[in-house]
């Protein structure tokens, strides 16, 4: 289903440690109202994938410090995923191509953090 070859999510920063040890996915805990617990939000594009944590009131109120939030990229390899638990995002209704919903745990060894800000 994704065009390119790699999908990116981006979160907060003190969540790394977590996720590196219980895979991407593996919380009831979401970043936006309209998020479902479980699922997780990728996209085909890195500043999108930015754009939306950075957008999160949510992340901002319990992760946001003095206007700033650290923040990671995670770099995740489709190849990883089970292709029956991809879908498109339902939450993207003007253009929703490249953005995906992945119904499952992504295990960390198909994570890759490339950036935290």
């Amino acid at each position: 289903m994704p065009r390119k070859k790699f999908l990116y999510h981006a979160t907060c920063n003190a969540l790394v440690s977590s996720i590196r040890k219980d895979g991407l996915g593996n919380t009831t805990r979401t970043m936006w109202e309209d998020s479902v617990p479980g699922v997780v939000y990728l996209c085909e594009d890195r500043e999108e994938a930015l754009d939306f944590i950075n957008c999160s009131n949510k992340a901002w109120e319990e992760f946001g410090v003095d206007g700033e939030m650290k923040i990671a990229l995670f770099k995740i390899d489709p190849d990883g995923l089970d292709p029956a638990k991809l879908f498109p995002d339902k939450n993207i209704l003007d253009f929703p191509e490249g953005f995906f919903e992945y119904h499952g745990v992504i295990d960390p060894k198909y994570l890759k953090k490339i950036k935290a800000k």
